[in-house]
């Protein structure tokens, strides 16, 4: 799904840019606009109940877990969270770029953060999820 979505807005930046090379929406906003097409790729994917993320996670996982519930709402939750940063990245960037366009750092910040907090996130929260789990399973049998 993200690699077809890619495809897509890179054919649209493409496009846009032969167009109107010196547009504002080429030149000043293409980041936040990234940031903003990954969101709404991230929100359609769990909208559409195939989280981006399921691609990657079954590269790194035995084929007997894909359809396990909690497989399912580990991926869930880890693309939940890629689509508040990504949107959070895209928006704040813009607002950044449109009322404080000499605030590079400031978008520079935004835009670290919006990658490397999903990225503990994504690789802290399974083991969290199994851990939970467990315990939940050991106090059910309690």
């Amino acid at each position: 799904m993200i690699e077809g979505s890619a495809v897509l807005f890179f054919a649209a930046s493409t496009a846009a840019a032969a167009a109107a090379p010196d547009s504002a929406l080429v030149t000043e906003y293409g980041q936040p606009l990234s940031s903003l097409w990954l969101a709404a790729t991230a929100w359609g994917s769990l909208a559409v109940g195939r989280p981006f993320t399921l691609g990657i996670a079954r590269s790194q996982v035995p084929e007997h877990l894909w359809r396990s519930p909690l497989f399912l709402r580990v991926n869930r939750h880890i693309t939940a969270v890629w689509a508040a940063a990504f949107t959070l990245s895209g928006a704040g960037g813009a607002l950044l770029r449109h009322y404080r366009p000499e605030a590079g750092t400031a978008r520079t910040v935004l835009t670290v953060a919006s990658f490397v907090l999903p990225i503990v996130f994504t690789v802290r929260y399974p083991e969290i999820a199994r851990a939970r789990r467990a315990g939940a399973g050991e106090k059910a049998a309690d």
